[in-house]
This record gives C-alpha cells, structure tokens and sequence, in this order.
C-alpha cells in the first residue's frame, strides 16, 4: 500500500503542478473586471457654507416666466465663491431656461441640486430668436461640479423629434 501511495504522489502531483501554472498563466492576459461606476456624491447640506437658491436671484419658478437671468447670475455667484457652494433649484418650481452657456472656471466646488424642475421653451418656436436650436444647457469648462437632485430637467424633446435634423428652421 505504501508503494502504490507513493506512485500515486509521484504521478499525480507533477500533473496537478503543471495544471495549476498552466491555468494560473492562461488567466494573466484576462484584465479584471472593471470596478462598478462610483456612487454620485450626496454631499449633506450642512457640509457646504453657502446655500444659493435661484429665486434669491430673481427667478419666478411659475414656468412661464424666463428665468434664464436669473439662473446664470446665481450660477456666477456660485462659481465666485470661495466656499463650496449649493446652487439649488427648490421643490415645487418650474423654472423656465432659454438656450444658455453656464462658464467656469470655478474656483470652488459646486453642486448643482435640482430638487425642483427646469424646462425648456416649448418647441422650436417659442425659442428666442438669436439662440442656439443646437444646444439648451451647457457647461463649458466647469471642473469640480456635482448634479444632483430628485428634481426634473425637462427638454420638452418632442416637438423636436420629427424636425430634419439639420438644420431646425422655423
């Protein structure tokens, strides 16, 4: 019995080493799975200095009004800041947006906390003549901002939808 055991050890240990670095060596080239994207960063209100809500700026939130102004002068005042700031778009207001650019640099980090809703102008014919029918929001050269929020960014994308693609006339 000790010599079958030992002809065993003998002849199977060698195959099982082999085997071994074989599959260890045959899994080198697989790159790991990616990780899973990261969580949005929920940063508690209390952790930033300076709360803006765009109605402190003069924004109506009726959703008829153009509350455009308003907004890009909220967002400067953010950006201005030296703090992290909250820009806040408050529950149980539609803030109506024209086509605009909302520009860094910031020198501070900005949270843009939608809770409420931002709309479009409804279709290509209520847009103001001179703006862009290209783009509704944009943020050019902003580093350091979070979106966040339970609220509604609202296009109003259909009656865009069966216009030719380039270029929208109206």
């Amino acid at each position: 019995m000790g010599l079958s055991f030992c002809t065993f050890l003998l002849f199977f240990f060698p195959l099982y080493v082999h085997f071994s670095s074989v599959n260890s060596r045959s899994l080198d080239h697989i790159s790991p799975s990616p990780s899973p994207s990261p969580e949005p960063a929920m940063i508690p209100k209390n952790q930033y200095l300076h709360v803006l809500d765009v109605r402190s700026f003069g924004s109506v939130g009726d959703g008829v009004t153009d509350d455009t102004q308003a907004f890009k002068m909220a967002w400067d005042s953010a950006c201005q800041n030296d703090e992290p700031t909250i820009l806040l778009v408050p529950k149980h207001y539609t803030f109506l947006i024209q086509s605009t650019i909302f520009t860094g640099s910031c020198g501070n980090r900005v949270v843009f906390q939608i809770e409420g809703t931002i709309t479009a102008p409804d279709g290509p014919s209520s847009w103001r003549k001179g703006n862009s029918m290209r783009q509704w929001l944009v943020f050019y050269r902003v580093n350091g901002m979070s979106l966040q929020g339970g609220g509604v960014i609202d296009g109003k994308g259909e009656k865009w939808w069966n216009l030719p693609c380039k270029p929208h006339k109206v």
